[in-house]
C-alpha cells in the first residue's frame, strides 16, 4: 500500500563552494590564461580596478619571505593561509558587511615585481610574426611571369604545401580537378614552382627535394646527383660502406660527397613560420642571493587588483534595493577573485620553495644531479594534497641557473644504484645523452654496451630500458648513428 509520510534525516556530503572552485580554477591556470582571466574580469566587473603603481608619497613596501607587504597599521593584517584547498566557504546567505570588512583587513598585498634577469626575452625586443611559407610563394608567383591559367594552377598547388615545404600526396590531383587542367600541364607549373625560393619546395619526396637542391646548387657534381638520386636510402650506418665498394671510390671521395649532401636542406620550409611564434614567460625565478637561495615570483605584466572605493560607497549610499543587489553581487565576486589570485600565487611560490628544498644539487651542478621525486614527496612537505601540487606544476615555468624549465621537469621515477642510491630518471637520461656524445663514431654503443657502461658507474638498468630513454631523447640505433668516415 503506497502511502505519503514526511521524514528527517540527517546527511553529510562534500560540496564545493564558489570559492573553492575559484581557487581550484586559477591554481592551474597557465601565466597567460590567467592574465586574460584577469582582463576580462576588470572589463566586466565595474568594481573591480587594477591598483595604480605606488609613488614616493605612498606608504614604501618591504619584502617579507617573497612577498611584499605594506608597512602595518596599528592593527596588522592577517595574511590569508596559502594553500588554497582550505578556503573559508561562506553561505549563500552571508552578511554582506562582513565581506566588506573582512575584506578591508585582509587587502591582500601584491607579490614583489621582481625584475626579470638579462637572460630572460622581453617581448618589446621580439621582432613581429613573419610571413608564412605560402605567403613568400605567393609574392614569388605575382611577381613571376606565370600566364593567367599557370597562376590558378599554381594557387592550388601552394595551397597543398605543407609546413616543411613538401606537396601533399594528391596536391596534383587536386589542383588538376580545380582548375580542370591535364596532369602534364600541371607537372609544367609545378616544375616553375620548385625554382622558386627555398630552393626544394613542392618536392614530393625527400629524394626530389635534395636533388632538386644539388641540379641548383652543385650543377658540375655529377656524383652527388647520382647518390641522391638512386642511393640515397644507402647513406645511413654501415650500408655506406657497400655503397663505397660499388661506386668504387676513395674514403676522401665518400667523406667529400657526404659532406655535400649534408649540407642541404631536408627541409626547404622549416624556415617559415605558419604561426607567431609563443616565448614562454617564467612564472618563478630562482637565483642565488647572499648565499642562500631565493625562489620570487614574477609579477610582471599581471595587473594588482582591487574592489573600487568608489563602488562601495555608492553601494552604501544607493537606496535602490536592485542596485545594491547587483553591486554585491559584484564586489563578492572581486573579494574572491583577489583572495584567489593571493593565494594561487603565495602556493606556487610555497611548492616552488619545497621543489628546490629537494633539489639543491641540480641548482647547483646541473641536470645530471637531479633527484628522484614524486608528486607526494612534495605535498608531504608542504601539507597539501598531490592533486594541489599537481595543479601548480603544470604549465608553470621557473628560471633557474640551469635553465628555463617546467615545474613538472623536477619530477621523475627513482632508479636504484648498485650502492642503494636512488638516482632519478632524468639524471639517467642526461648520463645516457652524455655517453653518445662521446662515443666513437665509427663504433656507436649498442643499447647493451650502455647498459655495461652505466654498471661500471653502480647504475643499475636494463637494456629495454636503456632503449626506451634514447628513444625519449630523440636518438638513433647503434646502427643508424654509424659513420663510416
Amino acid at each position: 500500500m503506497l502511502e505519503l509520510r514526511q521524514d528527517l534525516r540527517m546527511t553529510q556530503e562534500l560540496r564545493m563552494t564558489p570559492q573553492l572552485q575559484m581557487a581550484i580554477k586559477l591554481l592551474q591556470l597557465s601565466r597567460l590564461e590567467l592574465e586574460s582571466l584577469v582582463q576580462k574580469e576588470l572589463t566586466e566587473n565595474p568594481v573591480l580596478e587594477e591598483a595604480p603603481e605606488p609613488t614616493d608619497d605612498e606608504p614604501q613596501t618591504s619584502e617579507v619571505d617573497g612577498v611584499t607587504a605594506t608597512p602595518p597599521a596599528e592593527t596588522p593584517p592577517t595574511p590569508p593561509s596559502a594553500d588554497p584547498e582550505p578556503v573559508p566557504a561562506s553561505p549563500d546567505n552571508m552578511d554582506f558587511e562582513k565581506v566588506l570588512e573582512q575584506y578591508e583587513t585582509f587587502r591582500p598585498p601584491p607579490t614583489p615585481s621582481v625584475a626579470a634577469p638579462e637572460d630572460v626575452p622581453q617581448f618589446e625586443n621580439q621582432a613581429g610574426a613573419e610571413d608564412s611559407l605560402a605567403d613568400h610563394l605567393m609574392w614569388q608567383l605575382q611577381m613571376s611571369a606565370f600566364s593567367f591559367e599557370e597562376r590558378l594552377v599554381a594557387t592550388e598547388l601552394i595551397g597543398a604545401i605543407d609546413d616543411n615545404g613538401y606537396l601533399q600526396a594528391d596536391g596534383l590531383a587536386t589542383a588538376c580537378n580545380a582548375v580542370g587542367v591535364n596532369e602534364a600541364f600541371a607537372e609544367q607549373v609545378l616544375a616553375q614552382i620548385q625554382a622558386l625560393d627555398p630552393l626544394g619546395v613542392g618536392a614530393r619526396n625527400l629524394r626530389e627535394c635534395l636533388l632538386i637542391q644539388a641540379l641548383v646548387l652543385l650543377p658540375d657534381d655529377e656524383l652527388v646527383h647520382r647518390v641522391v638520386d638512386l642511393h640515397l636510402d644507402k647513406l645511413v650506418g654501415r650500408s655506406a660502406l657497400h655503397l663505397q665498394e660499388s661506386l668504387k671510390i676513395s674514403d676522401a671521395e665518400m667523406r667529400r660527397v657526404m659532406e655535400a649532401i649534408s649540407s642541404l636542406d631536408p627541409k626547404p620550409g622549416r624556415g617559415f613560420s605558419s604561426s607567431p611564434a609563443e616565448y614562454v614567460v617564467p612564472d618563478v625565478f630562482v637565483e642565488m642571493r647572499n648565499g642562500e637561495w631565493v625562489v620570487s615570483l614574477n609579477e610582471n605584466g599581471l595587473p594588482k587588483l582591487r574592489v573600487s572605493d568608489y563602488y562601495k560607497r555608492v553601494l552604501h549610499q544607493n537606496k535602490n534595493a536592485d542596485t545594491r543587489e547587483f553591486l554585491r553581487n559584484k564586489v563578492r565576486s572581486a573579494v574572491w577573485l583577489v583572495r584567489s589570485i593571493y593565494q594561487r600565487q603565495a602556493t606556487m611560490k610555497k611548492v616552488t620553495e619545497a621543489i628546490f628544498r629537494f633539489q639543491r644539487d641540480f641548482l647547483e651542478r646541473g641536470p645530471k644531479y637531479l633527484r628522484p621525486l614524486v608528486l607526494r614527496d612534495v605535498a608531504l612537505e608542504v601539507g597539501m594534497h598531490e592533486s594541489t601540487i599537481s595543479r601548480v606544476t603544470t604549465q608553470k615555468f621557473v628560471q633557474t641557473p640551469q635553465g628555463l624549465f617546467e615545474l613538472k621537469y623536477f619530477f621523475g621515477a627513482r632508479i636504484q644504484s648498485e650502492r642503494g642510491e636512488d638516482l632519478s630518471a632524468q639524471a639517467v637520461r642526461e648520463r645516457i645523452q652524455t655517453l653518445i656524445d662521446k662515443e666513437d663514431p665509427r663504433h656507436p654503443l649498442s643499447d647493451q654496451a650502455i647498459v655495461v657502461v652505466l654498471k661500471g658507474k653502480n647504475i643499475k638498468i636494463a637494456r629495454r630500458t636503456v632503449a626506451k630513454y634514447r628513444g625519449q631523447l630523440g636518438l638513433l640505433s647503434s646502427s643508424e648513428r654509424t659513420k663510416v668516415i
